[in-house]
């Protein structure tokens, strides 16, 4: 055909040297996601791409996400002995938040980076969901607080990345954990 590609081709060829092109292998579809995910091995592909930027970015996009949650629903901070009482313009700063928005981001980097072995995510958000029944006052349904301050810190974080089909997948993945958090969490009080 005159392309690279069809030059370089050594597979089949007719009698004249010519590629035979009914021998070309016809490209496979990627590999089936596993049905307990909400994704398809293509969002798959696309939130794993994304993700990295994120990952760069993970303390910051965490205490973004946090902040977001405390200014929608501020009696969720009294929850937090570290920073309960700071005021939330002083928050960026505070060693206590850091630390808690890294824990928080490393499950959910780990859970992404993992989201092919759907068996260890589950057995990761299981743990995490079930050990908050440990802290005095917390409540199953501040787990469902979290979607859109982590959807509106994703957006900040991948800036003109962010588009309607990002979006939508961040939305899946997280609701996605939550529920698996609740469902651990009821399992476990």
């Amino acid at each position: 055909m005159g392309c690279y590609q069809t030059k370089s081709y050594t597979g089949a060829k007719d009698t004249n040297g010519k590629v035979n092109l009914n021998s070309i292998p016809e490209p496979t579809a990627p590999p089936e996601s596993d049905p307990r995910l909400p994704l398809n091995s293509r969002e798959i592909f696309k939130l794993q791409k994304s993700w990295k930027a994120i990952s760069r970015n993970m303390q910051i996009t965490g205490i973004e996400m946090f902040i977001r949650i405390f200014e929608k629903d501020s009696n969720l901070k009294s929850l937090f002995h570290g920073f309960r009482d700071i005021d939330n313009s002083y928050l960026r700063d505070n060693e206590a938040l850091e630390g808690h928005a890294g824990l928080v981001m490393t499950v959910v980097d780990d859970a992404i980076q993992n989201i092919n072995n759907v068996d260890y995510v589950l057995d990761l958000l299981s743990r995490t969901g079930g050990s908050h029944t440990r802290f005095e006052g917390f409540d199953v349904n501040f787990f469902y607080k979290l979607e859109e301050p982590f959807i509106g810190a994703v957006k900040m974080t991948l800036e003109e990345r962010f588009n309607p089909n990002i979006e939508s997948i961040y939305v899946k993945i997280i609701k996605f954990i939550i529920d698996k958090l609740v469902k651990s969490f009821q399992n476990k009080s």
